[in-house]
Parts: structure tokens; sequence; C-alpha cells
């Protein structure tokens, strides 16, 4: 697929693994729409960078762990991009022992079920004009952390998204995801907290976004794969 003038959203855009991702589309010529929870200056200097990149860029508010968000505005670009990727999550932990119906609901929100509702826009409107999309799914190489078993559970739903129901979306949607390991540490961690994480890995190092964009790369040029995912994350599985 050829990238100039394609429309892409990213969800979690603004920051982070997203900002990089939404920069990579921007140099590459693509309409970006970047979708943000709470990180509103960031998205907008993002979106004046893409800009300068020669880029189009819009900003889409959206926060998908409120039971009453207004979600029309997103549903609404669904329907116009040709490339989503699913990089939106919730990390933060939680005692097993504490875990409230709450935490579970909302991090299946975000970690899966608005990106369902936008695949599943997004699969109407191709087959409708008789197109092909491709999703990108951002997943997590780790599959288990006791403190973080409401994340896990959202990211589970959306790797079964990505390697069962691509079924359902063929031959108009092309769903594959990329597991990361360790690549930027946490929120509130500085890199010594994510060396030693990487010294336990097959390849005893971390990884790169170069390495991410890299995957991100082979997926968009490739239109005979789906329900694939490709591990970044140094031999972590």
């Amino acid at each position: 697929m050829e990238l100039e003038g394609k429309n892409v959203l990213i969800t979690g855009g603004a920051k982070r693994i997203g900002k990089e991702i939404s920069l990579w589309f921007a140099k590459n010529k693509a309409n970006v729409f970047i979708h943000f929870s709470s990180s509103e200056s960031e998205a907008k200097e993002l979106k004046k960078h893409c800009e300068k990149l020669g880029a189009k860029a819009e900003i889409i508010k959206c926060d998908f762990s409120k039971e009453n968000a207004d979600f029309s505005k997103v549903l609404e670009i669904s329907r116009e991009i040709d490339i989503l990727v699913c990089n939106a999550s919730l990390f933060y932990p939680v005692n097993p022992e504490e875990i409230k119906y709450e935490d579970i609901e909302k991090n299946i929100n975000v970690n899966f079920t608005f990106h369902f509702l936008i695949v599943k826009e997004m699969w109407k409107s191709m087959r409708e004009k008789k197109k092909t999309g491709k999703v990108i799914t951002v997943l997590d190489a780790e599959k288990s952390r006791k403190n973080f078993i409401p994340y896990h559970l959202g990211k589970h739903l959306l790797e079964y998204m990505t390697t069962q129901l691509f079924q359902l979306f063929a031959p108009h949607i092309l769903i594959n995801g990329i597991a990361l390991g360790p690549i930027l540490p946490p929120e509130g961690k500085d890199e010594n907290y994510i060396k030693k994480i990487s010294e336990n890995l097959p390849l005893k190092k971390q990884g790169s976004i170069a390495d991410v964009l890299l995957a991100i790369e082979f997926i968009i040029k490739n239109d005979f794969i789906t329900g694939n995912i490709i591990y970044v994350s140094g031999g972590l599985k």
C-alpha cells in the first residue's frame, strides 16, 4: 500500500510511541488523525510538527475510558480512514485483591472495545466502497504481570481480534499486530529501569523506536499478510 494521501487514524497518537508513529506517517505524506484523551497540548504541538512535514493533520479528543464518551467524531472518521493504528491503552498497577469492576471495564474499553467498534465501522465502509484497508494493533509481548490483570485482559482481547477476527473482516480489512518488548520506560520510570528489564531478554538489549517503525513499514507494504503478530521484543514471547 502506498501511503501518500492515505487517511490514517492513530489512537493514543499524541505521546510516546504513538507520537513517533504519527510522525512516521506524516513523513510519508499520509493524512494523520491523531486521537488523544487528555494530552491536548502535546497533540496540538504534534499537529503543527506534522503539518511542517507537509502532511494534513487533525486532532480528535475522546476518552475511551468513560462510559458516556462522545464517540461520534471518531466513528465519523472511521468511515473515511485507510489505516488504523490501535495504540491507545491504559497501563496502571492494581493489586489483584483490590481489582474493581471499574478497573476491568475501563481497561477493556480502552484497550479493546473502542478499537473493535472503529474497525467495524471501517470494515463496513471499505466493503461498500469495494476497497481494502489496514489495521495495526499495538500489543504487549509480556503476557502476564500480576499487578496488571485488567490491562492484560484488554490486550488479550485486542490480540484475539488480530489473530481470530481477522477472518471476519477479510478481504476488506487486513489486521496484523506488533507485540512490543522493552522500548520506552513506563511513565515515571527512567532508562535504568528498562535497561534492567532488557538484561533478561534473549537479545540482552532494549529495543528502539526505529525497530517499531520498521515493523509497521513491513505491515503497510505487504498486502498478503493478515492475522499475524510481529514480535518486536528482543526474544520475549
